[in-house]
């Protein structure tokens, strides 16, 4: 493998063990022997396991931009046409959902675990991805109400309620999943509640 290449292989190996045993459960050692290099041959690489972490972090952050940049489709006109709040807010959730990679949903899984155990992982789920969220929610409202797809609801409180919600439903489903349950049962049922909420916005 070229360096590149391996840096890489690296990265994905380590969001793999992560999700699965933990960050504190994966030894720098872990990764080495799994991705089939020598443990001295990892930090050509990474400094360590948590520069690895900071990679990760890093990587989540520019997957929400560039999902978030990607809803400028809303703009088009072909979503530009659509009057029903639901219609238009299940639009932009398949535009975001395009740039969520597995990696990603791993990522996701990692912070849920870690939040609870480690600093750094709590504070990107609280001051970065949190805030990232409600922001992005915010301005979709605002938007929404704006084309009078909405009632006047409080844009902020009612984007704070949507975002814990969504995070409520992303932890019990993260469980849910990790017990063998069904993903696209998980995801019908988000699905329903995200309608449910749209709905009583409009009502």
């Amino acid at each position: 493998m070229d360096k590149t290449n391996t840096r890489d292989t690296i990265f994905k190996t380590a969001v793999v063990l992560f999700s699965r045993k933990g960050y504190h459960g994966t030894s720098v050692r872990d990764i080495a022997r799994e991705v089939g290099i020598k443990e001295s041959s990892l930090y050509n690489h990474f400094n360590g396991k948590e520069a690895i972490l900071d990679g990760i972090l890093a990587y989540q952050m520019d997957v929400f931009d560039k999902a978030v940049h990607a809803l400028d489709a809303l703009k088009s006109t072909d979503v530009d046409d659509l009057t029903d709040p639901v219609e238009f807010w299940m639009a932009g959730t398949r535009e975001f959902l395009k740039y969520m990679d597995p990696t990603s949903g791993l990522i996701s899984r990692i912070l849920i675990n870690e939040m609870y155990l480690n600093q750094k992982c709590r504070e990107f789920y609280l001051d970065t991805m949190t805030k990232a969220r409600k922001d992005l929610v915010k301005a979709l409202f605002s938007e929404m109400r704006k084309k009078e797809m909405i009632r006047d609801c409080g844009i902020e409180m009612t984007a704070d309620h949507y975002v814990y919600l969504l995070q409520g439903l992303e932890i019990e489903h993260t469980l849910r999943e990790l017990d063998g349950e069904d993903p696209g049962v998980l995801k019908n049922e988000l699905i329903g509640h995200i309608t449910l909420f749209i709905q009583g916005l409009a009502q």
